[in-house]
């Protein structure tokens, strides 16, 4: 990022970019990095070679195998938390998970709770038609077609039972 913002700044000055050095600079730097490379090994072939004694190869081997043992327990306490953090994201999931069952299962509460309501309200209207059609003495079937004629025109029960009432 820093080097996008010089990159800008260099050429708001009116700098140009040479990419022919610039190519040049990174190849050279490749080459040092290499080079470095190249001699840490091969002082570390040199030791392995200038080691006369039993005490100096088993030092050196030691040394070998410590590298070793934290390159692997790096690379386990790695996947220890990679584990850890994918434990934590399910354990995530799960609660969201549990959270939304929960939230459905109130929805579907309240939503019978509302059914029944409806219900318990339509079964006490049609209880107090029957009751108000047989105040006057009104038959079954003029009952029903009282009932019938007013859901036709968008009524309801209670606009039935009122009908009836004012007839009487």
């Amino acid at each position: 990022m820093a080097d996008n913002w010089l990159s800008s700044f260099a050429v708001a000055l009116g700098f140009e970019v040479n990419t022919a050095q610039l190519n040049t600079a990174k190849k050279s730097l490749a080459d040092y990095e290499a080079a470095v490379k190249s001699a840490e090994k091969r002082i570390e072939d040199a030791r392995w070679a200038g080691a006369k004694s039993e005490v100096e190869i088993s030092k050196l081997v030691m040394e070998t195998n410590l590298k070793e043992a934290r390159a692997a327990l790096a690379a386990a306490q790695e996947k220890e938390k990679a584990e850890q953090e994918a434990t934590r994201k399910r354990e995530q999931r799960n609660k969201d998970f549990r959270a939304g069952m929960s939230r459905l299962t109130l929805a579907a509460t309240a939503m019978a709770t509302a059914v029944m309501y409806a219900t318990n309200r339509e079964t006490q209207a049609f209880d107090h038609l029957g009751f108000v059609s047989q105040r006057p003495g009104a038959a079954v079937h003029s009952r029903n077609a009282l009932g019938y004629a007013v859901k036709q025109v968008g009524g309801g029960t209670h606009q039935a039972s009122v009908g009836l009432e004012w007839l009487c």
